[in-house]
């Protein structure tokens, strides 16, 4: 992996983060606590999935069995050009001005959806999960201690404001990071205030109230990245003298293990499990894994998906455009696909390389102002039996997106939106592409 490619990559921050934050905590630390805790192994197994494999397990499912659904949806209530208006290209803004407010509004949403996670009883069943933090444990590796749940609340919330904005990877991908080492620092064993930058910043020593034993009911102190918002909206507390207690009542009835927390809440509801740590709750929390691993999961054997014998296609983002790639051989996509299958799988690609899936594109929303014929270099006669078929066909070959000197890497986004452009594809275009036969349309942007 390239320099450049490593700093675009979530894993390598999370590990800097991560090291950087244990150094503080080892030279200034604000509670005498054990390194080494009875339960910290579950707290690892929590860093690993929520911190790397929860995100396109989620996403996997979401692209297969929802959004399709949802853009059908849209299309039929006539929203769908609303939500994904892209306001940050229609207003002009650089990727400076996206990455600020991009994380100004994202992050007043999350503090909507935090409020609310504490306010709701259900809800606040399932945030349980990260206040079981009891003292002895607040360090930064309980920042990923959350219900598989959470996310999914916070993403729904976070997903139309993201849209309609249109905002840049770059600066979504700015605030996961900044995000993630706010949230390390929240929770780790200092005793940081920031001075003057309290009223912008959430601190270790203002979150640890938040987790407070005795907090009130709503809650308090439900900042993420930043406490402006609690500051002016009144849920702040920040007292001088340090929080003597945090959990909540009845904290030691919730599983200890990661595997009994996943099935949380269940055991509040259904009785038969019993409360605390189970082996039966754990077992149920391990056959929820394997449910959301197989609902992520795209059947091969589908009818609906292109075998390897065919054209073979994978989808590169350009902005909120994707462009279908269609590879000349098996051997081909291989080489192609063993390169950037990983990369396919960290938010950005909207398939994974070696699929795709046309119950989302099959239906044709809205009439395409211009079509794009992406086929195999060098084969006439298919193209010629398109171009007869489709008169407003323009053709785009392996060549116009691939880097020259690496056929397993595209080009970058903006040259790809300057070729787009050249062949007339604008903000508001709607573009289609089709398969060799020309029989179908495979995909609307």
């Amino acid at each position: 992996m390239s320099t450049d490619g490593l700093l675009w990559n979530y894993i390598f921050w999370l590990f800097i983060l991560s090291v950087l934050v244990t150094i503080f905590e080892v030279l200034w630390p604000a509670r005498e606590q054990n390194k080494i805790r009875k339960w910290l192994w579950s707290d690892y197994i929590y860093l690993v999935f929520n911190g790397h494999l929860l995100g396109p397990l989620l996403y996997a499912i979401t692209s297969y069995h929802i959004v399709p659904h949802l853009d059908i949806l849209l299309a039929k209530c006539g929203l769908k050009e609303i939500l994904y208006f892209n306001a940050v290209e229609s207003w002009g803004w650089g990727l400076i001005l996206q990455s600020f407010f991009g994380l100004l509004i994202l992050d007043f949403v999350q503090w909507l959806v935090h409020n609310t996670l504490h306010r709701v009883s259900f809800l606040w069943e399932i945030h349980k999960v990260h206040h079981s933090v009891k003292d002895g444990e607040m360090d930064w590796i309980v920042s990923f201690r959350f219900s598989w749940l959470e996310p999914v609340i916070y993403k729904i919330a976070m997903y139309t404001p993201a849209m309609w904005f249109g905002f840049a990877p770059e600066a979504l991908f700015f605030h996961a990071v900044f995000g993630t080492l706010i949230g390390h620092l929240n929770h780790a064993n200092l005793n940081w205030g920031y001075g003057p930058f309290r009223y912008i910043f959430n601190s270790p020593r203002m979150h640890l109230y938040h987790h407070a034993y005795d907090a009130p009911a709503p809650g308090q102190n439900f900042g993420i990245i930043l406490s402006c918002w609690d500051w002016l909206f009144g849920t702040c507390h920040l007292p001088d003298e340090p929080c003597p207690k945090i959990g909540f009542p009845g904290v030691d009835d919730l599983p200890n293990d990661f595997f009994g927390q996943v099935a949380w809440p269940l055991p509040q509801f259904v009785k038969v499990f019993g409360k605390g740590t189970r082996p039966m709750t754990s077992i149920i929390g391990i056959l929820i894994l394997l449910i959301l691993y197989g609902v992520s999961l795209v059947s091969t054997s589908s009818s609906d998906t292109l075998s390897l014998n065919e054209s073979t296609p994978s989808l590169q983002t350009v902005g909120q455009t994707k462009v279908r790639l269609y590879t000349e051989t098996t051997e081909y996509f291989f080489q192609v696909s063993a390169c950037i299958d990983l990369e396919s799988m960290s938010g950005d690609w909207l398939h994974r390389a070696y699929k795709t899936n046309t119950q989302e594109p099959t239906s044709i929303l809205a009439k395409p102002l211009l079509e794009i014929f992406d086929s195999p270099t060098g084969d006439d006669r298919n193209k010629r039996l398109v171009y007869e078929r489709i008169s407003s066909l323009q053709q785009m070959t392996q060549s116009d997106y691939f880097d020259e000197h690496s056929l397993a890497r595209s080009l970058d986004k903006m040259t790809l939106q300057k070729i787009l452009r050249t062949k007339e594809v604008q903000q508001r275009t709607e573009v289609s592409t089709t398969d060799l036969s020309g029989s179908k349309h495979d995909h609307l942007w």
